[in-house]
This record gives C-alpha cells, sequence and structure tokens, in this order.
C-alpha cells in the first residue's frame, strides 16, 4: 500500500474514531443533563416541601402559643371563680353562723355597755340653777384625738347656758368623774356637745384608744336593724337600758327611727347591727310624742368627721 493510501485510511480510521467518542460523549452529557435536570427539580421539590414544612411548624407553634394562652386565660378565670365562690360561701357561713349564735340585744350591751356614760350637768341662769342629763358615749377621733364623751347640745346646755360643772359615770366604773363647764365644747350649729374627760382616769384614757378604731356606718338603707342605748330617765340610773328598731327614714343629718327613745336617752349610742358586725350610727335625739310625732330622730355620725 503506497503511502498516499495509508494517510487516507488513518484519516477515515481517525475520523470515525472522533466521531464515535464524540458521539458517545455528546449522548453522556445529554443524560448528565438531564439528570442534572431532575436533580434540581427534586431539590426545588425538596425546598418547597422544607418551606411548607417551616411555614407549618410556625402556624402550629403560633397556635400553640394561642392555646396556651388561652389555656392560662382559663386557668386565671377559674382561679378568680373559686376565689369569689369561696368569699361568698365564708360570707354565707358567717351569716348562717350568726343567726344561729344569735347576735341579739344582750351581746351588743356587753361590747357597747364599757363606752356609754350617764351625764348630768349642773347650769346657772338667771332665774334659777337648773340640772340636766342625759347619755353620751366615750370616744377618740382623729378631730378630737383624746379621751372625750359624745352627746346632744341640749344635754349641756340649758336656756342656751352653759354648764358649771357635769358629773360623768360609767356602770362598769366606780366614783363620779367631775369634770368643769370649760371642758364642754360645741363643734358647730349641729345638736352636738364635746366633753373632755382626758387625763381623768388612765382606764378611761385606755379604753378611748380601743374606741378609735370604730366603725362609722355608711350606705345606710331604710329596714336595717338599730338598737339604742343610754339612761333614759325612767329606768336604771345604774345602767343602761336598750331598746330597738328600724331605720324608717333619712330627714336631712337625721335618721328616723322606729326604735323607742326615751328622755334620758339623748345623747347615747344608736347602733347599727349587719350580721356579727355593729357600727356607730348616731346620737339618738328625743322627741315628744305630740307636739313633733312619735319617730325618733338620730343625729348621723357623719356630722362628728
Amino acid at each position: 500500500m503506497s503511502v498516499k493510501h495509508k494517510k487516507l485510511v488513518y484519516k477515515i480510521v481517525t475520523t470515525v474514531v472522533l466521531a464515535f467518542v464524540f458521539g458517545n460523549l455528546f449522548t453522556s452529557v445529554k443524560n448528565i443533563k438531564k439528570d442534572m435536570d431532575l436533580l434540581s427539580q427534586k431539590l426545588d421539590d425538596t425546598n418547597t416541601a422544607l418551606l411548607q414544612a417551616v411555614d407549618k411548624l410556625i402556624s402550629d407553634d403560633e397556635r400553640l402559643t394561642i392555646l396556651e394562652k388561652q389555656s392560662l386565660n382559663l386557668a386565671s378565670e377559674q382561679l378568680k371563680i373559686q376565689s369569689e365562690s369561696a368569699a361568698k360561701i365564708t360570707a354565707l357561713s358567717k351569716a348562717v353562723s350568726n343567726t344561729q349564735s344569735g347576735l341579739d340585744l344582750s351581746t351588743i350591751i356587753k361590747l357597747w355597755r364599757p363606752y356609754i356614760a350617764r351625764i348630768s350637768c349642773t347650769i346657772d341662769t338667771p332665774e334659777a340653777t337648773a340640772e340636766t342629763s342625759g347619755s353620751a358615749l366615750l370616744s377618740k377621733t382623729s378631730k378630737y384625738p383624746f379621751a372625750h364623751l359624745i352627746t346632744n347640745k341640749h344635754v349641756v346646755l340649758y336656756d342656751g347656758y352653759p354648764p358649771e360643772n357635769c358629773r360623768i359615770t360609767f356602770p362598769d366604773i366606780s366614783g363620779t368623774i367631775n369634770v368643769a363647764g370649760s371642758s364642754v365644747l360645741y363643734p358647730n350649729k349641729s345638736d352636738i356637745g364635746i366633753v373632755d374627760i382626758s387625763k381623768k382616769l388612765d382606764v378611761i384614757d385606755l379604753r378611748a384608744q380601743s374606741a378609735a378604731t370604730r366603725t362609722i356606718c355608711s350606705l345606710v338603707s331604710v329596714g336595717e336593724e338599730v338598737v339604742i342605748l343610754g339612761y333614759p330617765s325612767i329606768g336604771s340610773k345604774s345602767d343602761i337600758t336598750a331598746t330597738d328598731g328600724i331605720i324608717s327614714g333619712f330627714d336631712g343629718d337625721y335618721y328616723i327611727t322606729s326604735a323607742k327613745i326615751e328622755q334620758g336617752n339623748s345623747g347615747g349610742a344608736a347602733i347599727l347591727i349587719r350580721g356579727a358586725d355593729t357600727c356607730y350610727l348616731g346620737i339618738p335625739t328625743f322627741v315628744n310624742v305630740g307636739k313633733i310625732e312619735a319617730l325618733a330622730r338620730i343625729l348621723s355620725a357623719k356630722v362628728l368627721q
């Protein structure tokens, strides 16, 4: 074979080989690209699935947070309801217990008796010497921070004349406390007299300390039960008496009551009964039947404040 023919054969063989190689290479590249496209699609699908899963997890977490908050709110409301129910049950039990134990007049008298005093005053007038008497309540307040008696002004005045002296007795203390007329104060235009009895007896000063915590009645309603404590002119002179009734109405600074208030009860104490508790309602004022009306008046303790 000539050299020329050899070269021709070599070119043909080389061309065939290269065509075969490049053909296979092209096919492989196509297959690789196809595989790459499939892998890319799978990656996209996986990424989409992951994003959806993350969104779902966030959504579930948010719902869980909301449910937790709702659960806490429900628990808080349940505790509140349980607390309110317990308070109502306690109050109801206390009311039932009070009814069963019977907070009667004797119990109220025992509680308030040490603070109710009898007071009598000598008053000189141009015409004659007068004697007045009535009841009073031992007290101590921020306005009058000393042991004093609260009474009606008309108990310690006579026709506008002040007393020369007054004599005070307590049901459980022996002896008489004497005070000068200058110890009597008239704080305002209301029917109120304040008698300073501080530094007369240690027991009185000590007792007045506990009186400082006394509760003054508020939000009084018609029909509530009231007890009047004092020393009526007809009856015991050495110990207090008690009458009871209800609040019948209102008249300015006065409560109208069906409780009987005898002469001598003036200046005593009107006590409102509320379950096992009592509060200071005000100062009983005697009313003459036939001159005004049978229903008596109680001057509200709020005028003292």
